[in-house]
Order: structure tokens, then C-alpha cells, then sequence
């Protein structure tokens, strides 16, 4: 079978119909933003927004010297991540105020979550896979009320893993007990649907608020109805 892209698609061309969808959060159901965070952080301690990111990110995908990257794969709780940023990004602020500017990145995508509660009804079984940590899942899950529309939820810190690790794929299939065959991945990174596809051979969507209207269009090509 031969992988086609179509429009941001990513799928093999004799696909069964879509019975499953693996749904990622950012930049998928809810937009983030760390611009804002960064600046309080930087006027508060000092640091510049490229030492702020090493310190939260390491120095690549995956490094475990990032405490954020720590914190996503549940190395460390979230009392230990808190410990962490207080100790490297020295800001003076209560817990409470830490957590509000932390999970203050995130804006809702008003047509994505309305399509999840079509989809939903429609019957189809819907999945988060999700890079996340305890903190932003549980402020999502507040302020989101459609997260509960999900059938499941696999999060990187509970898996200990983060994508594209194979793990967290191998999860994703177990927890939905679907065939890859049947399932579509939504994600806004490239990277990870070509390992899911490559890896499981789950075909995929790579997702932009502009391509809204494209990723609507693909789902009812590929059997998709609600």
C-alpha cells in the first residue's frame, strides 16, 4: 500500500472505514501558548527566554535535563516539579500563582471541541494521546468540559513515555482495543503521526485551526459520519 498525503493527510490508500480517532491536545483541541508565561517568568528571575527554555526543555526533544520533560513522563510529581522550578527559575511566587500562570497558556478551539461532541454522538470512539503532565491535564479537564466526551485518555506521564516513543502508541491500540486499520490520528506535529503510521500503521491528520475545513472534509472521505 502506498502512503498518500492529501491536503495535511497522512494515511494509507486502501483504508478500512474510521471507527476510532486518537485526538491530541495542543494546538489540536486547545491552542497554547507560552509567550506569556516565559515573560512573567523572565521579569521575576532574571533569566533570558532561551535559559528558560533550556531549563524547562533540556537541550532536544526528549532530554530528560528538562524538568518539564521530566514532569511529562511523570519522572517527577508534581510537588517535585513545583521544587524544581522554584529551585532553577527563582520567581517568588505563592503555589496558587504558580499553577494559574503555568496552565495559563491554553485557549479553547471552539470548532474542534464542538466536532468532538458530534462525533461523539455520532458513535464514533474517540482517544486523547497526549505529551502532558498532571497539572495541565487537571486544569484542562476543569475548564474543558468536552475532554469528558473522550471514551479514554493516554498521557505520556502516566505512560512514562512520550511520543513518538513506540510505547505510547502501543498503549493508545491496547487502551482502544481498535484494529490500525480503522484508526486516525490527529496531532499538529508531523513527526508523530509519520511514527505512528510507520511504526503501527495508523493513518493521520496533521492539524492547524486554518485546516479546519480540510480535516472535516478528509473525515467524511474516510467513512467518518455524524
Amino acid at each position: 500500500m502506498r502512503r498518500t498525503y492529501d491536503d495535511g493527510a497522512i494515511y494509507w490508500r486502501r483504508s478500512l472505514k474510521i471507527k476510532t480517532i486518537f485526538f491530541d491536545i495542543g494546538n489540536v483541541l486547545v491552542a497554547w501558548d507560552w509567550t506569556g508565561c516565559y515573560a512573567a517568568l523572565a521579569r521575576m528571575s532574571g533569566k533570558t527566554i532561551a535559559e528558560l527554555e533550556r531549563i524547562f526543555w533540556g537541550n532536544g526533544e526528549g532530554d530528560p535535563e528538562g524538568i518539564e520533560h521530566q514532569y511529562g513522563r511523570g519522572l517527577v510529581t508534581t510537588d517535585e516539579f513545583l521544587r524544581l522550578m522554584r529551585e532553577r527559575i527563582p520567581h517568588g511566587m505563592t503555589r496558587e500563582q504558580t499553577e494559574r500562570l503555568w496552565n495559563g497558556i491554553f485557549t479553547p478551539i471552539p470548532p474542534m471541541l464542538a466536532l468532538v461532541e458530534r462525533l461523539k454522538h455520532a458513535g464514533l470512539r474517540l482517544v486523547i494521546i497526549s505529551n502532558t503532565n498532571e497539572m495541565h491535564l487537571r486544569h484542562l479537564r476543569n475548564v474543558t468540559p468536552e475532554l469528558a466526551r473522550f471514551d479514554d485518555v493516554v498521557l505520556s506521564y502516566e505512560v512514562g513515555a512520550l511520543k513518538p516513543d513506540d510505547r505510547i502508541w502501543e498503549a493508545a491500540l491496547s487502551t482502544a482495543a481498535a484494529s490500525p486499520e480503522e484508526c486516525l490520528f490527529v496531532d499538529d506535529y508531523a513527526a508523530n503521526i509519520e511514527a505512528f503510521q510507520q511504526r503501527f500503521g495508523v493513518r493521520g491528520f496533521v492539524f492547524a485551526q486554518d485546516r479546519f475545513g480540510a480535516f472535516a472534509k478528509f473525515l467524511k472521505n474516510h467513512g467518518a459520519r455524524w
